[in-house]
């Protein structure tokens, strides 16, 4: 949380809403582990599976165990596209009539 505090988080999305919604607005797990019960990684990724943190609507986590998550990899994809010139962000018409 030190970096989100001091405004230098790694992930920007994280940083923007914390700077936006406040600390006070966010909710921490901390999972404590028995020793020789189970190991961190299929627990993380059963905890991620469960909880759906990997949708940008519920969390912020993009990386499981298993590598890149999808929604990490489109937007990902999509960057190079649109760096490569080779894609263009367009809004819907829904959204195009409501800004009108």
């Amino acid at each position: 949380m030190s970096s989100l505090r001091r405004g230098k988080h790694e992930i920007p999305d994280l940083q923007r809403d914390w700077d936006r919604d406040g600390e006070e607005n966010f909710i921490w797990v901390d999972v404590v582990l028995r020793v020789g019960q189970i190991r961190a990684n299929p627990l993380e990724d059963l905890l991620i599976d469960t909880l759906q943190t990997t949708e940008p609507a519920f969390s912020y986590n993009r990386l499981t165990s298993g590598g890149w998550s999808v929604h990490a990899k489109l937007r990902d994809l999509e960057r190079k596209l649109i760096r490569a010139r080779k894609f263009q962000l367009r809004r819907s018409d829904a959204v195009a009539e409501r800004m009108d």
